[in-house]
């Protein structure tokens, strides 16, 4: 969304606009919204401070003539939009502040150094600021136990995540980050239909309203589509605003997963009118991928980054030679309907199994972020880094509350969907499919032939006692011998992304690790 130096110097200087549209400080500090026709940015003159806004078009307008204190509350509560709210006080005494909407969709950074603070939207950029990094082992064993997560510490000490509604004051003397969430969006409790209720009809206006902006704006947007239940409710709502026919790019399994899965993304495409572009999900290689020195020159993916990102760029490339600027995902929708979380896996057997007998349990206590939020921020960097801005609507905070005041029974077994789809027209079989479509083989097909054993010889996370690699070679000779590892398929991919992450930063900075 932004990406931001602000140096302790600078502060109370004079400030003037620059030509990409963001805003110098004193001699050295810059704030930089991201080149994106969904984002506006606007430099508010408060009575009692210099306040500096990036927000997605949806945004509702901002007060005028109001104190810093009034637009911070104002931005920490909206949910029409993404944005960022910088506040410069013109009081020296008075600490600069930084502000999350409510509804955020793209991950945002804050690092700390003794004269400076940084903000950015792409972690690795963040890093690459630093004068020198201090690892945090105790987070090191949370990525490969949990993977990716969006809460409050991160990797590197003195870097944090900014998370829907929160706001982070800079104290100078000394320097540090206080960060405090006084967005308070309460859960609705489910409730029952009035005579005459239409669900799906609200349903679909409420996905018209969180994309309809966009789609005004943008020149070349495209749909991912999976064929599954939310992408397709997506492209049912988004065709109907669409009328001269949306792209859209598909990533398409082997076997008769993949037979059935072309035939429905055949009958959407043409109900809908859709230009579709499928290419296998073969290309997708989560652990080859990792080592292989020849990638990073076309994208070099960052430890909080979408797992079948080379996949994804695959299709991306392949939809149009015109510059795409908008994608339209189904981040989320699964977890409108989601009844309860029983399924989710103990942490134990994995700290049993991969870490050193003298390292702490590894416990999960962060403030809860909405998966389909984490998702999203993780495949962010990937669109982003394309020039392509990343709209997910089921994580907007109406549709979420309005699922959550729906009856049980119609989030059971995915009812809102299939009614959805049934009203769009879409056969029975598209409906009720008979497999299951999701990228379990492609993973499996990559990490056989992936040789953990070499990869591990020699080991950054071992050194420093983050893993015992020797264990994770012993779980993947069981997982090849007998297919029935100790541990949760993900920590062996969690295990390859830090190892490689952790070698690329030690030749890039000066590291340390702590706790």
């Amino acid at each position: 969304m932004l990406k931001a130096t602000l140096y302790r110097d600078d502060l109370y200087q004079d400030w003037s606009p620059t030509s990409d549209g963001g805003w110098r400080l004193g001699h050295k500090s810059a704030i930089t919204p991201l080149k994106s026709p969904f984002l506006g940015s606007i430099a508010h003159q408060c009575c009692d401070a210099i306040a500096f806004s990036v927000m997605e078009v949806s945004c509702e307008a901002p007060p005028k003539g109001y104190d810093s204190a009034a637009l911070q509350a104002w931005v920490t509560h909206q949910t029409a939009g993404d944005g960022v709210l910088i506040v410069l006080p013109k009081v020296q005494r008075a600490p600069p502040s930084f502000h999350r909407t409510a509804h955020a969709a793209v991950p945002l950074f804050i690092s700390i150094e003794p004269e400076s603070v940084t903000l950015s939207w792409d972690f690795e950029e963040i890093l690459r600021s630093r004068s020198e990094l201090t690892i945090s082992r105790h987070q090191a064993r949370q990525f490969i136990v949990h993977g990716p997560k969006a809460e409050r510490n991160s990797l590197v000490n003195d870097v944090f995540w900014l998370l829907p509604g929160d706001s982070a004051c800079w104290q100078l003397n000394p320097a540090k980050l206080d960060i405090a969430n006084p967005t308070d969006l309460t859960p609705f409790e489910p409730s029952i239909l009035t005579p005459n209720a239409d669900v799906i009809g609200a349903f679909t206006q409420l996905i018209q309203n969180a994309i309809a902006p966009h789609l005004d704006l943008s020149r070349h947007p495209v749909i991912e589509l999976s064929a599954g239940l939310d992408s397709s409710c997506l492209a049912v709502a988004a065709a109907k605003l669409y009328p001269k026919g949306l792209r859209a790019y598909s990533l398409v399994h082997e076997g008769v997963a993949g037979e059935q899965q072309t035939h429905r993304i055949q009958e959407i495409a043409s109900k809908l009118r859709l230009e579709n572009k499928s290419i296998t999900s073969s290309l997708c290689r989560p652990f080859s991928s990792m080592s292989d020195e020849s990638l990073p020159n076309q994208y070099a993916c960052g430890i909080y980054d979408e797992i079948y990102w080379d996949g994804v760029l695959a299709a991306l490339n392949s939809v149009s030679e015109e510059k795409l600027d908008l994608v339209l995902t189904g981040i989320g929708g699964d977890e409108l309907t989601l009844i309860n979380s029983e399924d989710v896996p103990s942490s134990d057997v994995c700290w049993k199994t991969l870490f050193f007998g003298d390292t702490p349990p590894v416990s999960d206590n962060a403030p809860p972020v909405l998966t389909g939020v984490t998702s999203s921020f993780i495949r962010a960097r990937l669109f982003l880094h394309q020039g392509v801005w990343p709209k997910s609507p089921y994580i907007d905070p109406q549709i979420i509350q309005f699922a959550q005041m729906l009856p049980e029974a119609l989030k059971k077994d995915r009812l809102l969907n299939r009614m959805m789809l049934a009203r769009g027209g879409l056969s029975d079989y598209f409906i009720f499919p008979r497999y299951r479509e999701n990228f379990d083989r492609v993973f499996m097909n990559d990490l056989i032939t992936f040789n953990m054993d070499r990869y591990f010889s020699e080991s950054v996370l071992h050194d420093h006692r983050i893993l015992n690699t020797s264990q994770i070679s012993e779980q993947y000779r069981r997982l090849i011998n007998t297919g029935n590892p100790q541990l949760p398929m993900l920590a062996f991919y969690t295990a390859v992304r830090l190892e490689c992450l952790l070698r690329r930063y030690i030749r890039q900075k000066s590291c340390r690790f702590s706790d």
